[in-house]
C-alpha cells in the first residue's frame, strides 16, 4: 500500500510538472521578449530603420516569441 501511495503521489506530480510551463519559465519568457523587442527597436532606430542591420536581433526576438509560445501553449 505503501508503494501504491508513492505511485499515485509521483504520477500526479508529474501530470502537474507536464501541464504548462512553470510561471517563473513564463514569466521569465515574457521578459525576454521584451528586452529583445526592444533591443530590435533601439537598432531600428539607430539605423535608419533598415532592418539588414538588425537581423540578429529580429531573429532573437523570433525565437524569443516561440519560446513564449510554446510556453503559454503547454496549458
Amino acid at each position: 500500500m505503501r508503494h501504491l501511495s508513492l505511485f499515485i503521489a509521483l504520477a500526479l506530480l508529474a501530470g502537474c510538472a507536464s501541464s504548462g510551463g512553470r510561471p517563473e519559465d513564463v514569466d521569465y519568457a515574457r521578459e525576454a521578449l521584451l528586452q529583445s523587442v526592444s533591443a530590435y527597436q533601439i537598432c531600428l532606430k539607430e539605423n535608419n530603420g533598415d532592418p539588414k542591420e538588425c537581423d540578429g536581433l529580429a531573429n532573437l526576438q523570433k525565437a524569443d516569441e516561440k519560446r513564449l509560445e510554446r510556453l503559454t501553449s503547454q496549458k
